[in-house]
């Protein structure tokens, strides 16, 4: 059985689409785009930013992920992790903006070697958007974590906002 697969084929989609529900969230990330006096490292982090802490904990929950895909969803995060180098290298070659040390986490690269801090930054990342897709699931915790997901996302955005300022980005 695959991942967010029940068997015999793909899910049906159970709520509608995130980008649907979620349209403050992607309006104020594609308007980075068309902001020329925007750094090129801040347009794209924040297109990535608003995947990995809006859309993805949505997509999760709108295919019904479970506890029981958990040995998957991490052997997909291996996988972008073995993927990292040849992403940061396309990304800057592509866009003229190098991911490298960020995916690293700079000083966390340095202190625990490089690829242990690829694989602790995204898997941490992936490992709140799992969670966060359980607490969508869940009526009871779905608001807060409705809460949550939007100050993740408009926290990174500050932080982005103060790197590209710093030259960071």
């Amino acid at each position: 059985m695959g991942f967010g697969s029940r068997g015999g084929g793909s899910p049906p989609l159970r709520r509608e689409p995130p980008r649907v529900r979620h349209r403050r969230q992607a309006a104020q990330a594609f308007a980075l785009t068309t902001a020329c006096d925007r750094s090129p490292g801040r347009v794209l982090l924040g297109q990535i930013f608003a995947h990995l802490l809006v859309d993805f904990p949505y997509a999760l929950e709108n295919i019904d992920t479970t506890v029981g895909h958990t040995r998957d969803f991490y052997t997909f995060g291996g996988a972008l992790v073995d993927a990292t180098p040849a992403i940061v290298k396309d990304v800057k070659r592509t866009y003229g903006v190098d991911l490298g040390p960020l995916f690293t986490a700079w000083f966390v690269g340095d202190l625990i070697g490089d690829s242990q801090a690829t694989t602790l930054l995204f898997q941490s990342t992936r490992t709140a958007a799992l969670v966060n897709s359980f607490g969508l699931q869940n009526p009871a915790t779905r608001g807060v974590t409705v809460a949550e997901i939007n100050a993740l996302f408009q926290t990174s955005n500050v932080a982005l906002d103060v790197m590209e300022k710093l030259g960071q980005i």
